[in-house]
């Protein structure tokens, strides 16, 4: 079944509308694929360790045309040029290696480590406790991707939330809008994940609530 996406920019500089709509875009291409990914695969979203760990390569298959070069920044649709970052490393490089990672295009350093570029963050509680689209009791309240340093996040990870967009970020939803949020949090230290009042700090795990966790919308 086909599925709307929609963005709602919370902004009060209708100036900038237009640049925050730019920069959403890929987030509407990743919940695009992903939800062809959960039609080919019964309602499910990537899922356990594999699913967070890999979502990007797994999802790329479903966007249209040639979608990244994971081992560089420039033109890479899952890298957004306005968070300043690093590339990540392959958790596990040994379980990937050489295939499937040769077939996504991953190169393998010499330390053995296997680098790639991304920007955007899975909400982990869908692959590892939630993958089952059904599941999610409030899916326009519930996180699937956001703005990250690292592939997956969940509320005691906060601190790995990047928000470069006017002090805020772009964030996806289950039910299948894109959405600009300013980010928030106390005591003017983001890098304490516990600080984090938008999106909301949590324990990780199943002691996380709210737009985190399926059944549970505190």
């Amino acid at each position: 079944m086909d599925r709307l996406v929609l963005f709602d920019a919370d902004l009060r500089d209708p100036a900038s509308v237009n640049s925050i709509i730019e920069q959403a875009k890929p987030d509407w291409i990743f919940h695009l694929a992903a939800q062809s990914y959960v039609q080919d695969y019964d309602e499910m979203f990537p899922a356990t360790s594999w699913g967070h760990r890999y979502w990007p390569f797994l999802t790329a298959p479903y966007i249209g045309g040639k979608p990244a070069n994971f081992n560089q920044a420039a033109g890479n649709i899952y890298v957004c040029a306005s968070n300043k970052t690093t590339p990540q490393l392959i958790s596990g490089p040994n379980n990937i290696w050489p295939e499937p990672a040769t077939s996504w295009g991953l190169v393998r350093l010499p330390n053995g480590q296997i680098p790639y570029w991304c920007t955007y963050a899975i909400n982990e509680h869908v692959p590892d406790e939630w993958p089952a689209l059904g599941s999610w009791q409030a899916p326009a309240e519930s996180f699937l991707f956001l703005e990250g340093s690292d592939s997956d996040i969940e509320g005691d990870e906060c601190d790995e939330v990047l928000f470069a967009h006017n002090d805020g970020l772009n964030i996806t939803f289950i039910d299948g809008h894109a959405k600009w949020r300013k980010a928030e949090f106390a005591n003017n230290d983001p890098t304490v994940s516990a600080n984090w009042i938008y999106p909301p700090a949590g324990g990780g795990g199943m002691n996380d609530r709210g737009p985190w966790t399926a059944p549970d919308h505190d």
